[in-house]
């Protein structure tokens, strides 16, 4: 509600300045039109705030009734605005329905292996602290770790604003400013579907993000060798996927 106080100290101050202290009939009606004005002015200001009030709210009802019919631009608007801060990229690129389920595409920017530092926080045998070269099989576990937390991070968000989406289809793109070559810049990595179902009985406190990125509906994921080295995944049986990293190459070449 509007501050009927600080309104009335305003106005009054107005309406009294140049009249003088005793000017006593003078002053005596300035309070009177100023405690009018004041009364009409906090009516209009709470009129014109209810206005606003029906306002937002009739919009937010008409989103959320979009939201719930599984509109494509309500859905990605909605995804959009919940990924906007997250620390790796991630977009909606496509939102639909197959065989009956609900489902949203989203793409993830992830960067290589090279982001977990080669060192690591340690002691001496004396108990001083110092640091330690992790191996590459330790930075390559901290690195799939990183990525599922982020995947999982990225659907939870999903699962929150689209109530609609009954299938979130994840496609995680690696980009990688130290690869040898061209090709190999930007490379999807990872590719899965989570249900919304299944998400919600999962006891998120007690989750191990690795066993679920793996267990997701048609997770598709390789490592290679004993350091487990995180590899690209083929696009040969994929129009969709390969048309995808096409897309994406082309758009952060434009950053």
């Amino acid at each position: 509600m509007a501050d009927y106080e600080l309104i009335h100290d305003a106005l009054s101050q107005q309406m009294l300045a140049g009249i003088g202290r005793f000017q006593l009939a003078e002053r005596k009606a300035a309070k009177v039109q100023a405690d009018q004005m004041a009364h009409a002015e906090k009516a209009r200001l709470e009129a014109e705030w209810q206005r606003s009030y029906r306002i937002h709210c009739g919009l937010a009802q008409e989103n959320w009734e979009k939201l719930l019919g599984h509109e494509p631009e309500a859905v990605m608007m909605a995804l959009e605005e919940a990924f906007a801060d997250n620390a790796s990229e991630a977009t909606c690129v496509d939102v639909g329905a197959e065989g009956g389920t609900n489902y949203a595409t989203v793409v993830i920017l992830f960067g290589s292996a090279q982001m977990v530092p080669e060192r690591t926080a340690s002691f001496t045998p004396t108990g001083r602290p110092t640091t330690k070269k992790r191996t590459k099989a330790d930075r390559n576990a901290l690195y799939v770790a990183a990525l599922a937390s982020t995947v999982l991070a990225t659907v939870k968000e999903g699962v929150a604003v689209a109530p609609s989406v009954e299938e979130f289809r994840v496609v995680v793109m690696r980009k990688d400013s130290e690869a040898a070559t061209p090709a190999d810049f930007l490379t999807p990595v990872y590719t899965g579907s989570f249900q919304r179902s299944n998400l919600e009985r999962v006891r998120w406190q007690d989750v191990d993000p690795i066993a679920l990125l793996l267990t997701a509906d048609e997770a598709v994921f390789s490592r290679k060798g004993s350091a487990g080295d995180v590899m690209p995944i083929s696009t040969g049986g994929s129009t969709g996927l390969q048309q995808l990293l096409d897309a994406f190459k082309s758009l952060v070449s434009k950053d």
